[in-house]
């Protein structure tokens, strides 16, 4: 299913498969607090919408919220995938406990989720911690928003397997890659370690700015583990003050694939006591 431009199918199929989990659950539909939506796209704020061009291109416009919850009868809560992962983590994860988190994204497109004193920061429009369009190189590729040379041009899983494609003369899957770094391919070890190194300069200003006490990093490329981390440490640590590095832990996400899916629950939970408290009054 071509996901980036069909939302409608897209849309049917989720609404057939939260109808056919609430039958298999058992449980009662009035006892469901609501769906939460963790999507790979900018989310508007105020309005619900799917705004960001270049990326999810066939669902500029569309409002995935208020659609599944016209369709299943819940309320539904919408979130950037990369802000769901900020708050997976946070309440599941890897930065348990702590008031202060980036959680960067290294997947097909590149974000961050920001917890700032306890709170999740999204800007004026709902769409801060697009990290992975800033540029690392000025003369680089272009990006599918339009800019050159952003940080998901070289360090997205697709990007890094693009450019070993190009030297192998053949499609490079995500096993491939964890295959040819355990082998010490020293052109696979370039790629990941020029993507860490962009990784790092991209993450240096936003600690400078927000002082974090850890950075999550999470999405497909993560797995790399240290040959991506090393570098990624080396180039932050060249990039801030003595005083932002003391005490800053960089990790990998505790929950891999599952961040996502964790963090659009989290965000139901989050809101459910306002929920409960307005359908009580409501009785």
């Amino acid at each position: 299913m071509l996901v980036d431009r069909d939302p409608e199918r897209v849309l049917g199929t989720a609404a057939e498969l939260i109808g056919q989990a609430v039958r298999e659950s058992g449980v009662a539909r009035e006892k469901v607090l609501g769906l939460g939506i963790g999507i790979a796209c900018p989310v508007d704020g105020d309005s619900g919408e799917l705004s960001a061009e270049g990326i999810m291109p066939g669902w500029i416009g569309i409002k995935p919220g208020d659609e599944l919850a016209a369709r299943t009868g819940f309320t539904a809560r919408v979130i950037n995938d990369a802000n769901a992962g900020v708050l997976a983590e946070r309440h599941f994860g890897a930065a348990r406990e702590t008031a202060d988190v980036v959680y960067l994204r290294l997947s097909s497109g590149i974000g961050a989720g920001v917890i700032c004193g306890g709170r999740m920061l999204l800007g004026a429009g709902g769409v801060a911690g697009e990290l992975g369009h800033v540029t690392v190189d000025p003369n680089g590729a272009v990006c599918r928003c339009g800019n050159r040379g952003c940080l998901e041009t070289v360090a997205s899983p697709d990007a890094v397997a693009a450019l070993l494609a190009r030297s192998w003369g053949r499609p490079v899957s995500e096993t491939d890659l964890l295959g040819l770094l355990r082998e010490g391919d020293r052109g696979t070890l370039r790629v990941i370690e020029d993507a860490g190194d962009a990784v790092g300069r991209v993450l240096a200003p936003a600690v400078l700015l927000l002082n974090p006490e850890i950075i999550v990093i999470g999405g497909e490329l993560a797995s790399v583990g240290e040959a991506l981390f090393q570098p990624l440490r080396h180039a932050l640590a060249r990039g801030i003050m003595s005083s932002h590095a003391r005490g800053l832990r960089i990790v990998p996400s505790a929950l891999g694939d599952s961040a996502g899916v964790l963090g659009a629950a989290a965000l139901v939970l989050d809101g459910a006591p306002r929920q409960l408290g307005m359908e009580t009054a409501r009785t």
